[in-house]
């Protein structure tokens, strides 16, 4: 389900030089898999980043 939630907005999310806007980190949230997230979504979510 967390995925899902991310998919729609991962176009935003790159700038238009394809580059990443935000930087990305690792995010686990609950049980769901680790993703590479930008840090503002993990946050959101209330997920613990690595590096």
């Amino acid at each position: 389900m967390f995925a899902s939630l991310l998919l729609p907005m991962t176009p935003a999310l790159v700038s238009a030089e394809g580059a990443p806007a935000m930087p990305l980190v690792v995010c686990q949230v609950d049980k769901a898999p680790q993703m590479l997230v930008p840090a503002y979504v993990c946050q959101w979510y209330g997920g613990s980043q690595h590096y």
